[in-house]
């Protein structure tokens, strides 16, 4: 329950963080590739990547991969989905709909429970349920009694998360071995660009519609990445085969 009273725990914030790094790493290399039929081939290594993260029970980092290819700045490129094989979107759409928040995420959640361990759960969907808890649930009820039900919730959410750690995936499961040390470099960084600079490149590859106003705007932002942010481009080379 210390998150609840600091937001910033050093903990939690390493593994938003990171599911922010991987998603952003993902549009970052998927808007990299000029060529539109390797970017379209990166799009589908990412949707496959997701399938066996579902089969291996990591559905935290399924969902933030989903997250990354489903970042704006990567979805209205229709040059790079119309090349991706139509079974590919298929498979891409089946997987969004059993991770989409739709009724509180009721068909992730009943996936999990199919499951069997070793499980690594969304992590985002525990913070949620945590402050959806605290926020819904007086911590006291009449003549200052504990609520008990509160606490029942609580207790509820932390055994399901005990159960998840119970069992770990095997030490043989990332053999570290087969990777050089440049790979592993980018796997622990994953470099990429931040939401508006992704959002610029973007629109350097398909340039907005103007809209039909009678207003011109004399302070507008840059549609294009300058020299200067060119240069904080991560190398294009730095993708890795899948």
């Amino acid at each position: 329950l210390d998150w609840l009273s600091n937001p910033e725990h050093p903990k939690i914030c390493l593994m938003t963080e990171r599911f922010n790094q991987l998603s952003f790493w993902i549009a970052t290399h998927t808007l990299m590739e000029s060529n539109l039929n390797r970017a379209a081939a990166l799009v589908k290594k990412f949707i496959y990547l997701t399938y066996t993260l579902l089969e291996l029970n990591n559905f935290n980092t399924a969902m933030s991969v989903l997250a990354g290819l489903n970042l704006h700045c990567v979805q209205r490129l229709d040059e790079i989905w119309d090349l991706v094989p139509e079974s590919t979107k298929t498979l891409f759409h089946q997987m969004e709909k059993v991770l989409r928040p739709h009724a509180n995420f009721r068909n992730y959640r009943q996936l999990l429970e199919t499951r069997s361990l070793p499980i690594l759960p969304y992590f985002g969907l525990f913070l949620r349920d945590l402050t959806f808890i605290d926020d819904g649930n007086e911590t006291f009820v009449e003549q200052n009694l504990v609520n008990f039900e509160k606490v029942r919730l609580f207790g509820q959410l932390f055994s399901q998360l005990q159960y998840f750690q119970m069992t770990h995936y095997p030490p043989s499961f990332v053999n570290e071995s087969n990777l050089t040390r440049a790979q592993l470099k980018i796997i622990q960084d994953l470099p990429s660009l931040n939401r508006d600079q992704l959002e610029m490149l973007s629109d350097e590859r398909k340039p907005r519609r103007p809209h039909s106003s009678s207003l011109v705007s004399t302070t507008s932002a840059p549609s294009v990445l300058n020299d200067e942010e060119r240069a904080l481009l991560p190398p294009a080379k730095l993708v890795i085969d899948i």
